[in-house]
């Protein structure tokens, strides 16, 4: 949270209490079921733009290098762009926005590792004073007012569009069409309500869209590139994929155009989750206790002193740490496998020709978790109010990708590792950047 509110400001993720719980409301509707059904074009255009990109490259010669992390990165970015604030990134076209810009270099200039970004990761005091001593921090202000100054220009535009399509809606805005259930509109709307208690300040809207924009990329363009990195290492899940994607279940026929028929598509769904579980993007998450309080354990541990004990007590103050990453691959919930990529384990119909046994009693039983049993999007008030957005979006860019491209094993890809700057994203040694080389060529 420290780190995001360095970054973007006072948005959703960099709140918390009664200004968290507020926001959280507001956009809510932006991220049900209905609105995400909304995005699908935008989804489906974005990965057919890109399945061109490669094809154009197909038409040079039958296989072709890439780095995949770059390729869903700018995927991910035109979606969100377009889909949550009708901005236009064009990255998916070669091109550089000066919003992608901001958000890039607002990014490099906070993580650079340094002695003084480790102070200021810590003691908040450092960052407010950084300006007087530190190029670093000077350099990282002059980032994040550039992303303050486009977010505004957004949100002073949006306000336009509504007061000119809407006669009155500085009066009555929640009249607006429903059809207008982008992240941008609802924040706007918010801020233009008569209603005082579902009023948002301008500085926590602006906030709000660098927060969106830059969470709303990152973790799918890792997920995705993890998910190659699964498929190109295990050709024959890749070909089960392939085949149920060209042949769908007759109820599945139209998943080219449906969200719906896409998620009635049982081995994607499978690799879908089993990409979020084994290559999960969200690493841990860091916490703060806000009192003391006792925590039970699931079972007994042994101390360093030797003693054993059930639970653990926590003092207001300490800071906790979640492994999300690590609880995704607990061998004692989720089998001796755990480790292994193996989206057989989601099918749970057993006249499905994949079966083979469906998941350990175990993760099946599992009640207190959050999307399909993962701890991927967390869970509780402060899970991920995005969710659905990133499954729908995921498992179109894959499907369309599959279905069109096989992906071949790149000899550096022995070399990925995960650097963890908040997301979990795919680096290689000797490479500049994130990296998942990969080589593709044409389905057969």
């Amino acid at each position: 949270m420290r780190v995001t509110r360095l970054l973007f400001g006072e948005g959703l993720v960099g709140v918390d209490g009664p200004r968290h719980k507020r926001q959280r409301k507001v956009v809510g509707p932006a991220f049900n079921s209905a609105a995400v059904d909304g995005m699908g074009p935008v989804f489906y255009l974005m990965a057919e733009k890109l399945a061109s990109n490669w094809e154009a490259e197909l038409a040079k010669d039958d296989r072709f290098e890439t780095n995949a992390y770059r390729d869903f990165e700018a995927l991910s970015l035109d979606i969100i762009g377009l889909a949550g604030f009708k901005y236009d990134f064009k990255s998916l076209q070669g091109e550089r926005s000066e919003l992608e810009a901001a958000l890039v270099n607002v990014t490099k200039s906070a993580a650079t590792g340094s002695v003084y970004a480790s102070l200021r990761a810590q003691f908040p005091l450092v960052g407010a004073l950084g300006h007087f001593f530190s190029r670093e921090q000077i350099q990282l202000d002059r980032h994040k007012s550039d992303i303050e100054k486009i977010s505004e220009r957004l949100v002073q535009g949006a306000k336009n569009t509504m007061k000119q399509s809407v006669p009155g809606l500085v009066e009555n805005p929640d009249q607006q069409s429903h059809q207008n259930r982008d992240i941008l509109t609802l924040l706007v709307r918010s801020n233009m309500s008569s209603d005082v208690k579902d009023r948002l300040p301008e500085k926590e809207i602006v906030s709000l869209v660098p927060t969106f924009l830059s969470g709303g990329y990152d973790n799918n363009a890792a997920a995705m590139s993890y998910a190659v990195y699964g498929l190109a290492h295990f050709p024959e899940i890749q070909a089960r994929l392939r085949n149920e994607l060209l042949y769908p279940p007759t109820e599945c026929a139209g998943w080219r155009n449906s969200l719906r028929a896409l998620d009635s598509l049982p081995y994607l769904d499978a690799v879908t989750r089993e990409v979020l579980r084994l290559y999960s993007p969200a690493h841990s998450i860091p916490r703060t206790c806000a009192r003391e309080d006792i925590i039970p354990l699931g079972k007994p541990i042994q101390l360093r002193d030797g003693t054993w004990t059930e639970q653990i007590r926590i003092a207001a103050g300490d800071d906790v740490v979640i492994p999300q990453k690590w609880m995704n691959i607990d061998p004692a919930t989720w089998g001796p496998d755990a480790h292994v990529f193996k989206p057989e384990r989601w099918i749970e119909n057993q006249e499905h020709p994949y079966y083979v046994g469906g998941l350990p009693p175990k993760a099946k039983n599992c009640k207190s978790s959050g999307w399909s049993r993962l701890m991927t999007f967390s869970i509780g008030p402060r899970s991920c109010i995005g969710y659905r957005m990133a499954v729908a979006e995921f498992k179109v860019g894959l499907a369309v990708l599959v279905s069109k491209f096989e992906f071949l094993k790149h000899d550096e890809m022995k070399h990925v590792y995960g650097e963890v700057q908040i997301v979990d994203r795919p680096r290689v040694h000797g490479r500049n950047g994130y990296c998942m080389p990969v080589w593709v060529k044409a389905a057969e």
